[in-house]
C-alpha cells in the first residue's frame, strides 16, 4: 500500500492512499477504451454553440410570434388575451405610464402629431405599393374562365345603368326630359 503526503499550507499535511487513486485512474482509461472498441455506443454529446445576442432575440421574437398566432387561433384564449391587454393598458394609464394628447405639452403635442402623420403617411403609402402590386399580378396574369368579374377586383367604377340612384355619388346628375319644348335639363341631385 503506497501513501502520499501532500502539504496543503503550512503546517497543515494530508495523506491519501495512492493505491485508490491508481486504481480509479486505471478503471476509468479501461472504460474508455472499452467505448471507442464497442462501436462508440455512446456518443458523445455535441458541444452547444452559444448564440449571440441577437440570434437570441430573433429566436424569443420567433416564439412570441407563434404563441400569439396561436392564441389568436383560438377564441377564447383570445378573449382573455384581449381582456389582460386592456387590464394591462388602464393599469399603465391609472400610473401615469401613458399620456393622452390633452395631458402632454403644446411642444410635445407638436411632436407626437408629427409622428403620427409620418406613422400614417408612410401606412397610406405601404397600402398604396401593395395594391399596385396586387394590381400588376391581376393585369399580368391570364384569366382563370371565361366569366370571370375582374371589375371587382380592378376596383372599376360601375356603368351609370348599373348606379342605384339612391346610393349613387351626389355629383351624378339626372337627366329628365320636359314634355314641353323636348329639351333635357340636367338637375343636381
Amino acid at each position: 500500500m503506497m501513501c502520499g503526503i501532500i502539504l496543503i499550507q503550512p503546517n497543515v499535511c494530508v495523506s491519501i492512499n495512492l493505491d485508490h487513486v491508481e486504481q480509479k485512474r486505471k478503471l476509468a482509461a479501461r472504460s474508455l477504451r472499452s467505448e471507442k472498441s464497442a462501436g462508440r455506443r455512446f456518443a458523445m454529446a455535441k458541444e452547444k454553440k452559444k448564440k449571440s445576442r441577437e440570434e437570441k432575440l430573433a429566436q424569443q421574437r420567433l416564439h412570441k410570434k407563434e404563441k400569439y398566432q396561436e392564441i389568436k387561433n383560438d377564441p377564447e384564449k383570445y378573449a382573455i388575451q384581449k381582456e389582460k391587454e386592456r387590464l394591462r393598458y388602464l393599469k399603465r394609464k391609472e400610473q401615469k405610464k401613458l399620456k393622452s394628447i390633452k395631458d402632454l405639452t403644446p411642444r410635445q403635442q407638436r411632436q407626437q402629431r408629427k409622428k403620427w402623420k409620418e406613422n400614417r403617411q408612410r401606412y397610406v403609402e405601404k397600402k398604396k405599393q401593395a395594391r399596385a402590386v396586387q394590381q400588376m399580378l391581376v393585369d399580368n396574369s391570364p384569366p382563370t374562365s371565361d366569366e370571370e368579374d375582374t371589375r371587382s377586383v380592378r376596383n372599376e367604377p360601375l356603368r351609370d345603368s348599373e348606379v342605384d340612384p339612391l346610393e349613387g355619388p351626389s355629383s351624378s346628375f339626372i337627366e329628365e326630359k320636359i314634355p314641353k319644348n323636348g329639351e333635357q335639363k340636367m338637375i343636381d341631385k
